[in-house]
This record gives C-alpha cells, sequence and structure tokens, in this order.
C-alpha cells in the first residue's frame, strides 16, 4: 500500500495503522515527485493519497495509479469531493480526522473486494 501525505505525524500514524493491519508499506511519501517515482518502480496494490501534497494536488499520481488499474483512497480535510476532478471525485473518500478503526475499516472495504477468492 502507497502511502501519500505529507504531515509527518499523519503519514507516520497511516503507516502504523497499516502495518498493523498486515499491509506492506510503500511510503509515507511528503512530496508529489517522489510518490509518483514509487508508483512507477514499486510494486503497489493499492493507495492512500492526501488530496494535496504540500500545497500540490495529487492528480497526477491519481492518474498513474489509474493507469496501472491500481486502486486508491483519497483523504481530505474538506468537506466534499464535489468539486474535484472526476477521477478524485469519484475515488473513495477519507474524511480527516480519522482514528484508526475507521482507517481500518475504510481500507477494508475499499480494497476488499478486489481480493476476493
Amino acid at each position: 500500500m502507497l502511502v501519500a501525505e505529507d504531515n509527518v505525524l499523519i503519514g507516520d500514524f497511516i503507516r502504523q495503522i497499516l502495518l498493523g493491519a498486515g499491509c506492506n508499506v510503500v511510503g509515507p511519501f511528503e512530496d508529489l515527485e517522489k510518490a509518483l517515482e514509487a508508483i512507477r518502480l514499486e510494486q503497489i496494490d493499492g493507495a492512500l493519497l492526501d488530496l494535496e501534497l504540500d500545497g500540490v494536488s495529487v492528480l497526477p499520481a491519481a492518474i498513474a495509479l489509474a493507469e496501472r488499474n491500481i486502486p486508491f483512497i483519497v483523504a481530505s480535510g474538506r468537506a466534499g469531493t464535489a468539486d474535484l476532478p472526476p477521477l478524485l471525485g469519484g475515488a473513495p473518500f477519507l474524511p480527516k480526522p480519522f482514528d484508526a478503526a475507521r482507517l481500518e475499516r475504510f481500507v477494508h472495504g475499499a480494497f476488499s473486494p478486489r481480493y476476493a477468492a
């Protein structure tokens, strides 16, 4: 699972929760270029993307993931997704703040159907 989050504390929180849930974690990446490089180079099955990384839209990362057919979740403190580009607005949206249990439920719900036997 790739994590792109520009807040160091939130990124580490997400990483720890995902590791505890049995995920292999790539990142967290605090800037778009590092996230894009990891998307190109790493074997990933899903991603959790902060909507903006240091004020820059995460849309290029979402496009790169979509091109590889890799599902992703968008996380943000904003109220909703109505004004976002369709690729971001149509992704599962995890509002911040969230706790560990909510993150685990959300990741399980968003990605489990893809891997169901």
